[in-house]
């Protein structure tokens, strides 16, 4: 006996492909994670941030040339 295996789904007349519920539900699920990252990504810098002023010292120390013989 032998069988001749179907194809789960036949394709449409037409030949054009088509959105299916999964589908849909699997692009609106990783639009869901990039915004995710990016609003994660985007607090996280904004957090990062220190309220606190810069020491006037640690500006200067910043830009004083290096010491010859040092």
């Amino acid at each position: 006996m032998t069988s001749v295996a179907r194809p789960a789904a036949a394709p449409s007349a037409s030949g054009r492909l088509y959105w299916t519920p999964r589908g849909v539900a699997v692009m609106v699920m990783l639009v869901a994670v990039v915004v995710g990252v990016m609003a994660t990504t985007l607090v996280g810098a904004f957090l990062a941030v220190s309220n606190e002023p810069v020491a006037e010292t640690a500006l200067t120390a910043a830009f004083v040339a290096p010491q010859p013989g040092r």
